[in-house]
């Protein structure tokens, strides 16, 4: 299955300008003592400032498009003015080239000052010790929650390091679309009813794909399914996460694949029973990145987990009357919990050769929309739900999950640089993942043939650096 990177990546970044500050972390709090600030500016001496990203930055540079990139444009000008520069916008392709982009970074060869750093590398590029703590610089208010979200803050920081921030909430991966025509067609119940009745479980999604699912010609293959995972490792993830488990962490400050844990193999074991029901769709191979969604829109398939960069694309489509809710729980005794491995932001690699101050300085003024107030941001969250969603209870769905946190942050695999049909020991994704989604392989058989390439590799690239705190 073959992904743009670009694409998604340009949909996330709209999001810096409507998500507004919600919630509060889980994780310790890296704002729990006052930050002095340094306000002595930097003059960069007329020095270019590149900033780095995976998109075309056309839209953005464009006036009127929308408020928020027009207040970012003045935030350029008056940034250059300021510390007596020049800002360049430059896209480089990150997709299908995180191990070899992260060898340039490793050998001090970084494209940019200012650099976009997505879940793809975040951990990755802390390993190997390539971004700087944007604390030491003191020239961006961490407190200040008007502009940087506490959840991102704390999702990019390591103890009382902050590698990359941004002022909005990451997005997340895991939450059930479903076509209400469907259910109202077949005289069921749809999700909301099981959420309302504390009953919306894994076990109950599977009661209901199978009563969803159509094979009208009575072959052995549905022409229309009850469930589909956008992606099988998006699905994979969701299922360890159920189950507890993790696919990577960070153990006595190494990088360590833990897929062989007994937690997290029960949810690869729960994976691979539901690619045995005929009720759950399955990628054909070498489709594309969308096809899994398309059918959904076409009403081929009654429940979709889809991330919430998707809602853009869901609201476009005309005459579709779908519901969003939760991912749902292992057990009614548990709390909902949505997984992601987007940890978007900006960072300054290590091998930036500004002084860095200065460079701190551009960050913290381009990136932080110290104009936007709490409340307007509020209100722009809740405008564009509007415009992306069909009804209330999605709405209402998705305030839950910020306002109370119901995120939780892995590693997803993704710090391999194993995207979407490059084929590599270490890569996970998509033929082994696949490969257990179809019955070709079990659980066991793929964890034992991947695992000791994948730490191998971990080790060489990455456990010779500092030590780092668990993620637990």
């Amino acid at each position: 299955m073959k992904k743009s990177f670009s694409f998604l990546v340009a949909i996330i970044v709209i999001l810096i300008f409507v998500t507004p500050l919600l919630g509060c972390s889980n994780k310790s709090d890296p704002n729990s003592s006052k930050i002095e600030l340094d306000t002595n500016v930097v003059d960069l001496n007329g020095a270019t400032v590149s900033i780095v990203a995976d998109w075309k930055w056309d839209d953005m540079k464009k006036p009127g498009v929308n408020e928020g990139w027009d207040r970012w444009q003045a935030r350029i000008v008056e940034a250059e003015k300021r510390n007596n520069c020049k800002i360049e916008l430059k896209t480089i392709s990150y997709a299908n080239k995180a191990q070899s982009l992260t060898a340039k970074m490793l050998a001090g060869d970084a494209p940019g000052d200012i650099m976009w750093v997505s879940s793809t590398y975040f951990y990755t590029w802390i390993l190997g010790n390539l971004l700087e703590d944007l604390r030491q610089y003191k020239a961006i208010d961490f407190n200040n929650t008007d502009v940087w979200l506490n959840n991102s803050i704390a999702g990019s920081s390591i103890g009382d390091k902050t590698y990359a921030i941004w002022s909005s909430e990451p997005t997340f991966t895991s939450m059930i679309a479903f076509n209400k025509k469907t259910f109202k067609d077949k005289g069921l119940e749809n999700p909301y009813y099981y959420v309302e009745k504390n009953e919306w479980t894994i076990d109950k999604l599977k009661e209901l794909a199978d009563k969803t699912t159509e094979d009208m010609d009575k072959n052995g293959k549905p022409e229309k399914w009850g469930f589909a995972g956008y992606n099988e490792a998006n699905l994979v993830a969701d299922m360890v996460n159920l189950y507890g488990g993790k696919i990577f962490d960070i153990v006595d400050g190494k990088y360590k694949f833990v897929l062989d844990s007994e937690k997290a193999m029960q949810g690869l074991n729960a994976f691979a029973d539901l690619g045995k029901s005929s009720s759950i769709y399955k990628s054909p191979e070498g489709a594309a990145y969308d096809t899994s969604l398309k059918d959904f829109e076409a009403g081929n398939i009654a429940m979709f987990e889809v991330s919430y960069w998707m809602l853009s694309l869901l609201a476009k489509v005309d005459n579709f009357d779908y519901g969003i809710t939760y991912f749902p729980k292992k057990d009614p005794k548990d709390e909902y919990i949505s997984t992601t491995a987007f940890w978007n932001g900006w960072g300054i690699p290590k091998s930036s050769k500004l002084d860095k101050k200065g460079v701190a300085q551009i960050l913290n003024q381009v990136w932080g929309d110290h104009d936007l107030t709490k409340e307007k941001r509020e209100e722009a969250m809740i405008a564009t739900l509007e415009s992306q969603t069909k009804d209330k209870e999605s709405i209402n769905y998705i305030l839950d999950v910020f306002k109370n946190n119901r995120v939780k942050y892995i590693l997803d695999g993704e710090p391999l640089g194993c995207h979407w049909n490059i084929k590599e020991p270490t890569c996970l994704f998509p033929d082994a993942y696949m490969a257990i989604a179809g019955g070709v392989s079990t659980p066991a058989q793929v964890v034992s043939a991947k695992k000791d390439a994948i730490q191998a590799y971990l080790d060489e690239t990455y456990n010779t650096k500092p030590e780092l705190q668990s993620t637990n």
